[in-house]
This record gives structure tokens, C-alpha cells and sequence, in this order.
């Protein structure tokens, strides 16, 4: 960092390339009436050094992962679900090699997390709080910083939502990104496990909220694993995202949805593997999310962090869902049904390689756009 210069309301030169806007700039497009004024206010007192008023150039450059030989193993999917799934929750923490989407998945993450809370609201009328904690001093945070702050501002932007609150303090050794939502603190729709009594006819349903690629550049996997040096998915599909906000939230506010969980940090493995429980096992399809998105490795597509959904619906909805998700062209993905566990069969998933059901062929196509009724 340049001496002094404020990482809010400085010009940004990264990797020797001038950025197109500042952070202050994009932030400010995306939040609420006064909610501008607010912040300025605050962070002048916060930041009495700088506080807005010292405006610099910051030259720095991108985080880069130093380069290693590297290959997930398919036969130790098993293993891998197992670490994944016990692993602690840290949702707060921005990976500084993969700073974009890193921040946008914790964003999508508080948004979907909305889905299972009671109250009569649109996606549009949330409000975020948005915080940043960051360490400016060491080479790259700054980059990183740029990258986290703008990513997410223009992709809050993009979705129609607006940050009521914001709150940006330096120092403290951290690099932390914290998303709230107004509506966090309500009673929720449903569970996000099943419970004791399983229903063995229910379908369990995953749905991803983008379009994007499976890439494991900057996950819980990757980073358990020591990985870094793939690209993290790229999150670049907000109209999406609202489609798939739009049916859920019918689905559940109608009751339709009996358990729902977000997919995020940890991925399909992990929201899946805690959706289960103690108390229930499945076997999960994956063929039909392998040969709709052109991807034939189970690692990448149980442990790629893309934003979406795992639901439980009852066998005598499931035409209704159907017929909900294919109005909108939503790809939505039948995982399996669950089984009860017991003495001689562990709770959690196993993946299940198969030839795709016709519902499957039906939908095999919605993510690439090969089909009349696909989504590019």
C-alpha cells in the first residue's frame, strides 16, 4: 500500500493496469437512500488518518498461488465428503488468491439463505449490511481488497439489491467479508435437516443458482487439501440467480419445500451431507449434473462452491415442482431419495454413477443451452 492512501476512495492500478473505478465509487451505486452519507460519516471518525479525505494512486498486484502438480482423487470422494463435512463453518474469511468470487459466493450465501425465513418479501426488497475487515499492509491485500469490495458491489447491484449499512475498518491482521440481511433474525419456513421420521418416497433436489463452470479454485476442499493454484467458479450470472430466488421462495413460502439448505462454502458434499444428518443415508445421482454441464469428474461437481440449493419435497409434489422449474427454465437436478441410516448403514451420501433417467435427458440440457428449453 501507498504510505497512507485510503483504500476506499483511491485509484487502483493493479498488475499495471488501471482500474476502471474506485471501491467508494461502486459502493456507493449499490446503497440505500442516506445509507452513503451514514458511512462517510462513520468512517471518518473510524479512520481519522484518511477517513475519505486523502485521495492516492494504490499500485499493487494479485495474490498468485505458487505452482504445483496437483490431482483430486476419485476414489477417495469418500474421504474427502467426510472431511469437508466436519469441517468448521468459517464463513466470514475472503480467500486472498481468489478474492471475486470468494466474496460473491458470501453474498449469494446470505441472499438464498433468506429462502427458508417466514415473512412476505421479493428478493429486491432485502437489505445487506456489508462489513469489510482487512489487513491493507502486505503485498497483494490491496488488490485483493479492490477485488472483493467491487465484485461484490457490482454483483449486489446487478441483483437489485441495496446495502443499508456499511462498515470498512483496516488493520487487525484479517481479511474479512460479512454479509446480513434484514430479514436474518426471523423464524424459518422449514428445517435444514431431516429429522428422525424419514420419508423415503421425498426427493431430495439440488438446484445452482449460476451458470457457471465447476471449479475448485478457492474452496474448503482446495484449501483443506493445500491446492491453490485453479481458478475459483466464476459468478457472473445474476439474472439467473433471481429466476431461481423467484420459484424457490414460492416453493417454500407455499410449504412445498418440507427441508431446505443453502449450498455454499464446502459445496453439494457438504450441504447435502449435513441436509442428512444423523438420521438418513442416500445414494446421490450425479449423472444427470455430470452430462447437462459437460463435467465428468464427481470431485469438481460435489465440492465446486456455486451458489444454490438442496431441497426436500414430497413424492406427490414433485410434478408441481416440475412443472415450476421448467416454466422458468431452471435446471434443477433429482439427487435421489433418502433412506433411513442405522447399525449397518452410516448416515451421509455416496455418489451414485448411472445412466440418467428420462426426467434427466429431460433437463440434461438447461445449463448449456443445448436444448429449445435450455438457460446459457
Amino acid at each position: 500500500m501507498n504510505g497512507k492512501a485510503d483504500p476506499v476512495f483511491s485509484e487502483y492500478i493493479i498488475d499495471g493496469t488501471q482500474m476502471d473505478t474506485t471501491p467508494a465509487d461502486s459502493l456507493r451505486d449499490c446503497m440505500c437512500q442516506g445509507a452513503w452519507e451514514d458511512f462517510l460519516e462513520r468512517y471518518r471518525k473510524e479512520v481519522p488518518e484518511t477517513g475519505g479525505k486523502q485521495r492516492d494512486i494504490v499500485i499493487d498486484e494479485p495474490i498468485d498461488p505458487a505452482p504445483e502438480r496437483f490431482s483430486y482423487r476419485g476414489e477417495d470422494v469418500g474421504q474427502y465428503i467426510g472431511e469437508v463435512a466436519s469441517a468448521p463453518d468459517e464463513r466470514d474469511s475472503v480467500n486472498l488468491t481468489h478474492p471475486r468470487s470468494s466474496t460473491r459466493i458470501k453474498v449469494a450465501r446470505a441472499l438464498i439463505d433468506t429462502l427458508w425465513k417466514k415473512g412476505e418479501f421479493f428478493l429486491e426488497d432485502i437489505k445487506l449490511e456489508a462489513s469489510w475487515k482487512w489487513d491493507t499492509e502486505p503485498v497483494g491485500n490491496m488488490s485483493a481488497f479492490y477485488m472483493s469490495t467491487v465484485s461484490a458491489a457490482q454483483y449486489i447491484y446487478d441483483l437489485g439489491v441495496r446495502i443499508s449499512r456499511l462498515s470498512i475498518l483496516t488493520g487487525g491482521g484479517c481479511h474479512e467479508a460479512v454479509f446480513r440481511t434484514d430479514v436474518e433474525d426471523c423464524g424459518r419456513l422449514c428445517p435444514d435437516s431431516l429429522g428422525k421420521d424419514v420419508d423415503t418416497s421425498s426427493w431430495i433436489i439440488y438446484v445452482p443458482f449460476d451458470t457457471c463452470p465447476h471449479r475448485l479454485g478457492g474452496s474448503l476442499l482446495a484449501g483443506m487439501l493445500g491446492k491453490g493454484n485453479e481458478t475459483g467458479p466464476e459468478i457472473l450470472d445474476p439474472d439467473y440467480f433471481m429466476d431461481c430466488y423467484e420459484v424457490m421462495r414460492e416453493l417454500a413460502e407455499d410449504g412445498v419445500v418440507v427441508c431446505g439448505r443453502t449450498v455454499s462454502r464446502g459445496g453439494l458434499a457438504r450441504a447435502l451431507t449435513l441436509m442428512l444428518g444423523e438420521n438418513a443415508r442416500m445414494e446421490t445421482d450425479l449423472s444427470g449434473i455430470g452430462k447437462a454441464c459437460l463435467e465428468d469428474d464427481p470431485v469438481r461437481i460435489l465440492f465446486a462452491e456455486t451458489p444454490g440449493a438442496v431441497i426436500q419435497v414430497r413424492d406427490s409434489d414433485f410434478d408441481y415442482v416440475d412443472s415450476q422449474f421448467l416454466l422458468q427454465d431452471i435446471a434443477y437436478y433429482p439427487l435421489g431419495h433418502p433412506v433411513t441410516a442405522g447399525p449397518e448403514l452410516k448416515p451421509g451420501i455416496s455418489p451414485l454413477q448411472k445412466g440418467r433417467t428420462g426426467l434427466s435427458s429431460i433437463l440434461a440440457s438447461l445449463m448449456t443451452g443445448l436444448s429449445s428449453e435450455g438457460e446459457d
